[in-house]
């Protein structure tokens, strides 16, 4: 995995597509490395991820794809910090989903859940976690997240 990460891409030379890809990369090993317990290696990519994406935010990308990957990186960093990276870096609550539409996808409903756990809105948390149960969502990182907070464990099928 290191020849993927050294030496790092030039992001400005990557293609939409590319760049997309890349960030999505990093996001699953980190999680990998969370899930693992090498806290620092899952750090060092957050760290990598955090900079990449804000100034993906800065240069005014108003993009799903990157407002997906900015929420995920919040709860990632979140998982392995217990710290809100939105504190450091206010333009990553500036990031809002369409995860109260009637119409919202299930990934978007799944990361409104885990963004209202670290705001502590348990009210939001539940009401996402029981649209994507009645949904048949069972994506395992969901089922995870579900798992932990107790929000699923009696209505899991």
């Amino acid at each position: 995995m290191k020849d993927y990460f050294e030496p790092l891409p030039v992001i400005p030379e990557l293609t939409e597509l590319e760049l997309y890809d890349y960030l999505e990369y990093i996001q699953d090993y980190a999680e990998l490395m969370i899930r693992t317990g090498n806290e620092v290696k899952a750090r060092q990519l957050l760290t990598l991820l955090t900079g990449i994406t804000i100034d993906q935010l800065n240069g005014a990308v108003d993009n799903r794809t990157i407002k997906y990957q900015a929420a995920r990186l919040r709860y990632l960093w979140f998982r392995l910090t217990q710290e809100d990276l939105a504190a450091r870096w206010p333009i990553l609550s500036s990031v809002k989903l369409d995860s109260q539409s009637e119409y919202r996808n299930c990934f978007e409903a799944d990361l409104g859940a885990k963004l209202a756990s670290i705001e502590g809105n348990w009210a939001a948390v539940r009401q996402q976690v029981d649209y994507l149960l009645a949904h048949h969502y069972r994506h395992p990182g969901f089922i995870q997240f579900c798992k932990r907070y107790q929000f699923c464990a009696a209505k899991r099928g």
